[in-house]
């Protein structure tokens, strides 16, 4: 189970830890809130991911990732971890406050090299300057092989508010 700052993914650390080396060597931004009274409801505002984020998630034995993503107004998805790899994905909104995303993470290794995959997914709760989301990750080495999955709670923070860049690779 991931958490923020506190994880029981052990399991997943191991499995990517094991792909690295076999290989050699993941805040609220509510840029353009939005109201549905042209629909006849309640005022309300809505706030819409767009714009920066971070998290650091705690594999346990010291390895703690920093991951920060980008929320575009085109429902864009980019997502960047400090020491594993770089993914593209989408977003879109499910609701008032909450959103559904999906990414495909790279992983590669020292030399740059291919060296596998995570595919994650999840549904996100926005309050303020932070957002909850019951996030599932799946791993995959270099040849498709499936390697492990977990499932648990992410928190992010927002980092910044304007519209980003969301380039196609890092």
């Amino acid at each position: 189970m991931f958490s923020h700052r506190r994880s029981t993914a052990r399991s997943t650390a191991t499995a990517l830890a094991a792909l690295l080396l076999t290989a050699g060597a993941m805040s609220t931004a509510s840029a353009a809130p939005a109201d549905d009274t042209a629909r006849g409801g309640k005022h309300h505002r809505v706030e819409l991911p767009v714009g920066t984020w971070e998290t650091y998630i705690d594999f346990g034995g010291g390895a703690i990732i920093h991951v920060t993503e980008a929320y575009t107004r085109r429902g864009e998805l980019c997502h960047r971890a400090s020491t594993t790899g770089y993914g593209k994905g989408t977003w879109r909104p499910t609701g008032p406050n909450t959103f559904r995303y999906q990414v495909v993470e790279k992983f590669t290794d020292a030399a740059g090299n291919y060296a596998g995959r995570a595919e994650m997914s999840g549904t996100a709760v926005q309050s303020g300057g932070v957002f909850r989301t019951d996030h599932t990750s799946s791993v995959y080495d270099a040849a498709g092989n499936f390697l492990n999955s977990d499932r648990g709670e992410l928190v992010y923070t927002r980092t910044g508010k304007q519209n980003p860049e969301c380039l196609a690779t890092p």
